[in-house]
């Protein structure tokens, strides 16, 4: 019966908010992805409601530290299931619109995963700044 017990409290111990992982993105990341032998770096400032994210990117190149609100490429269809992460932003290049879509996996301070764009693939990572 002890062991029973010792059992069923240690499950759920384990089970509880204070042990499970942070997946919160809220906050500067600096993202580096390629796409089409094409790479590019990326600051990117996530805002985190609930599961909704939000937030704007910026060129990593021209700036050292995070956007500031309405800086640079709005986040949109930003969301949180877990683990896994997806948002998008806007581009450009020449004359053609694009967006630009991310899914992948939250781990604590790094994030990872696919990215598609005008038709491209490729793979992304990203890693929590102070910003």
């Amino acid at each position: 019966m002890t062991k029973w017990l010792a059992t069923v409290f240690l499950v759920g111990a384990l089970a509880t908010p204070a042990f499970a992982k942070d997946h919160t993105v809220s906050g500067a990341w600096r993202l580096s992805a390629k796409v089409a032998s094409v790479p590019f770096n990326l600051i990117c400032r996530f805002e985190q409601l609930g599961d909704h994210i939000g937030g704007n990117c910026i060129d990593a190149s021209k700036h050292n530290s995070a956007p500031k609100t309405g800086e640079g490429l709005a986040v949109t269809d930003g969301h949180v299931e877990g683990d896994h992460v997806s948002f998008s932003h806007g581009g450009h290049f020449l004359f053609n619109k694009f967006n630009v879509n991310y899914a992948g996996v939250v781990d604590g301070d790094r994030m990872s995963g696919r990215i598609d764009v005008f038709g491209h693939s490729g793979d992304f990572i990203a890693v929590r700044t102070d910003g």
